[in-house]
């Protein structure tokens, strides 16, 4: 097992040439590497071009409250991962192979799943539904975004690093308050991840969901060939708003809360 840190740069260049041939797969942790690389870490065993590794976020949106794990690769180096760090719970494991759940579960009987999907998009596939109303928030909509949220006004400074950071921000207005958001998460060269779609609970089935998510991934796609997210399988609805946009199931995925509430 080795640390990704303490790798010179010959190595450290070769795990992420090996990473970026699956850019999709491998976007946060690929991120996280080249730009949180301080508050990241990344144990793996790498065996010929095979690549297993037991990776801690360091994306700022995962440093408060427990970690956030990602795993990949084969299972019983995965395991093995497992057994020699030895994270401790509470922890959640994102944006993972899903065939890999039975190695978090021996790790960590107690854990709780859900089946996840990654789907990708890119310019030639994709199918824009949008008409243009949905925009990029600026600082000056964070009290619209904190009603948004169900936060007091005074709750700003919480949203302030998310929208900052975030190259793509939008929000869908209806009547002067926001009724719908997405944001960028994963900015790199070879491809954008997209999170936090999200419609109002008081206004779904309007079509709001739709014409935002189309201007995002729009968006997204002026710097960028590639855009990925991961939704939960059992989210019919989300489902089919990404397909209509040209988006395509590439990948099962697992969510497994680890003891974090």
């Amino acid at each position: 097992m080795k640390e990704f840190s303490s790798l010179n740069e010959n190595e450290k260049n070769e795990i992420l040439s090996l990473l970026k041939r699956e850019a999709a797969k491998h976007a946060l942790v690929l991120q996280n590497l080249t730009t949180w690389p301080e508050s990241s870490k990344f144990y793996f065993l790498k065996r010929g071009s095979s690549l297993s590794y037991l990776h801690f976020s360091g994306h700022p949106a995962h440093q408060e409250g427990s970690a956030t794990l990602v795993v990949d690769g084969e299972p019983a180096h995965v395991e093995m991962l497992f057994r020699e760090v030895r994270p401790q719970a509470p922890f959640a494991v994102r944006e993972s192979p899903a065939h890999l759940e039975e190695v978090v579960r021996a790790y960590f009987p107690e854990a709780k799943s859900k089946l996840e999907h990654r789907m990708d998009v890119d310019r030639a596939s994709f199918k824009p539904q949008h008409k243009g109303d949905a925009r990029q928030l600026q600082e000056r909509d964070l009290p619209a975004l904190c009603s948004f949220m169900g936060a007091p006004a005074q709750a700003a400074p919480r949203f302030i690093g998310w929208l900052k950071g975030a190259r793509v921000f939008y929000g869908l207005e209806e009547g002067g308050e926001l009724r719908a958001i997405g944001s960028s998460m994963v900015c790199l060269p070879e491809i954008f991840n997209i999170v936090s779609i999200e419609t109002h609970k008081d206004h779904r089935g309007k079509g709001h969901a739709t014409e935002l998510t189309s201007g995002l991934v729009e968006k997204c796609l002026e710097f960028t060939n590639d855009v990925c997210l991961t939704v939960f399988a059992d989210n019919a609805p989300a489902l089919r708003v990404y397909e209509k946009l040209g988006f395509r199931i590439k990948e099962d995925r697992m969510w497994v809360d680890c003891g974090r509430e």
